[in-house]
């Protein structure tokens, strides 16, 4: 063969090698949100179908989130060899808040205790039937009008301690009363309130603070007591006081 034939002669091309395959991905710590959001929304939903629900339990649970992602992790360090893991930060990130919440909660769960809504509702009955109690006292009493009463517990009594103290945590009570009737000086209004000072000296709650009212053409008269020692008094007539609404105003 000639020179210029072997010059004329085709080339022949070796091919690119191929590129290589690329690695699987594999994302790291969306399972354990996968669980953790479940595991979220039915906690939710088990406490808005009961309010009384507690998550305290729960709330301390909450760091076992981490050794769930842990495990996640070492799991697919451990099957995953070919494959290249990428780490979710928004699961990781959803994760870290909801433990920060839970661990808050924790923090929150005794506080409640004292101001929650549990405490509140447990002095709101108690504030009922000792309500109820002064009621049926002042039942026989055909001069009384109106009645109103307020109770308050000690500010350190937990939601526990109201429930199985009752009345002895009980720091502060008042009883307002309206009477009819027609009086002409304070010391036929004050014959008037014995009979109701005397009905109210045996409900569960020792000596309240009393008011006693009463409204008539132009002129009003108040009994006021507010210590043990004026609900031992047989004469009430200094712990009246009375007037015109002009004058009192």
């Amino acid at each position: 063969m000639s020179e210029q034939e072997l010059c004329s002669a085709p080339v022949e091309q070796t091919p690119p090698p191929a590129p290589p395959a690329p690695r699987p991905v594999r994302r790291v710590g969306t399972t354990t949100m996968g669980l953790v959001l479940v595991v979220a929304g039915i906690a939710i939903t088990a406490g808005m179908l009961n309010p009384d629900l507690d998550f305290s339990l729960l709330c301390k649970l909450s760091l076992l989130v981490l050794v769930a992602l842990g495990v996640e992790v070492l799991i697919a360090a451990c099957t995953a060899r070919q494959a290249k893991l990428k780490y979710d930060v928004l699961s990781m990130f959803v994760c870290a808040f909801l433990i920060i919440a839970a661990l808050c909660g924790t923090a929150a769960a005794p506080m409640l205790e004292y101001v929650g809504p549990a405490r509140q509702k447990a002095v709101r009955q108690l504030e009922d039937q000792w309500t109820d109690q002064v009621l049926d006292s002042l039942r026989g009493q055909e001069n009384v009008l109106d009645v109103s009463c307020w109770l308050y517990a000690d500010d350190w009594s937990t939601t526990a301690e109201i429930q199985r103290d009752g009345f002895d945590v009980v720091s502060n009570a008042h009883i307002h009363v309206t009477l009819l009737g027609d009086y002409a000086d304070e010391a036929s209004f004050a014959e008037a309130c014995a009979p109701v000072v005397e009905a109210l000296r045996d409900t569960s709650v020792e000596a309240p603070t009393l008011e006693i009212h009463w409204n008539g053409a132009g002129t009003f008269f108040d009994l006021y007591l507010d210590t043990p020692f004026a609900w031992e008094q047989t004469d009430l007539t200094p712990y009246v006081s009375g007037g015109n609404f002009e004058q009192a105003g």
